[in-house]
């Protein structure tokens, strides 16, 4: 891929954006990594916070430390020697989930069953959950993960009308995205299924389940089990499976 030059745009008077395209492309997003990761590596003096979307990062500075032209100059000396800063190996989190079992998931996945002209709700479950799932970003809600991307075939438009509310842990599609609902909140995703795991709780370290840049695999369950982990996620004794790829 061809990247288009990098922007550096003001956005207040303590944050820069910092744009690396204007597509949502798994390659471009690996820049976005990249770079939040070689600048970790960095820590550069006055930057507080990073926040990675799908194609840009905020970048939140204290000024009186460092000024916007001193912190532009340091990430384009930055970005020109990215092929030294390799990623981490990404997280694989495997995420246990009820696919259409129970209101308002049936209908939602027989719709995507209908519309992608897919002879059954199972056809669905199994493409669905047949590849891993890059987490390209944390936003909407906290701990709102944006996946991607689906299996072409089951690329499904938003409801015309959102819901007032999505329980949480429910699983949705969006286009070509999928996610997770966090919380209970408004929401237009066709859900397709539920899952049990707390995705947020401020009091972690992180508070959020998946990070950007993490790979989910979906694992579909059933209702009895679905309720099994609701148990041991209430009890605080599920284990959850979490490997490091090489």
């Amino acid at each position: 891929m061809v990247y288009p030059e990098t922007r550096y745009l003001i956005a207040g008077d303590q944050n820069m954006v910092v744009e690396f395209g204007d597509e949502v492309d798994m390659t471009l997003n690996q820049k976005v990594h990249n770079v939040v990761s070689a600048m970790k590596q960095a820590k550069f003096d006055g930057v507080r916070e990073l926040i990675p979307t799908y194609r840009s990062i905020l970048v939140n500075y204290d000024p009186a430390i460092i000024s916007f032209a001193a912190l532009q100059d340091k990430l384009k000396a930055l970005e020109n020697r990215l092929d030294f800063s390799p990623l981490p190996s990404p997280r694989e989190v495997e995420i246990p989930v009820a696919l259409g079992y129970g209101e308002p998931y049936e209908s939602d996945i027989e719709f995507v069953a209908q519309y992608s002209r897919l002879g059954s709700v199972q056809e669905v479950i199994e493409l669905f959950t047949s590849r891993d799932y890059l987490v390209y970003m944390i936003g909407f809600l906290p701990g709102f993960a944006y996946l991607g991307e689906i299996p072409e075939r089951l690329a499904t438009p938003r409801l015309d009308r959102p819901r007032i509310s999505v329980p949480a842990g429910s699983v949705g599609i969006a286009g070509e995205q999928c996610g997770i609902y966090p919380l209970d909140s408004p929401g237009g995703w066709r859900c397709i299924g539920r899952t049990a795991l707390r995705l947020f709780e401020p009091s972690w370290q992180p508070p959020s389940l998946l990070q950007a840049g993490d790979r989910v695999r979906f694992v579909s369950i059933s209702p009895e089990q679905y309720e099994h982990i609701a148990l041991k996620v209430k009890e605080g004794t599920f284990k959850m499976k979490v490997t490091s790829q090489s």
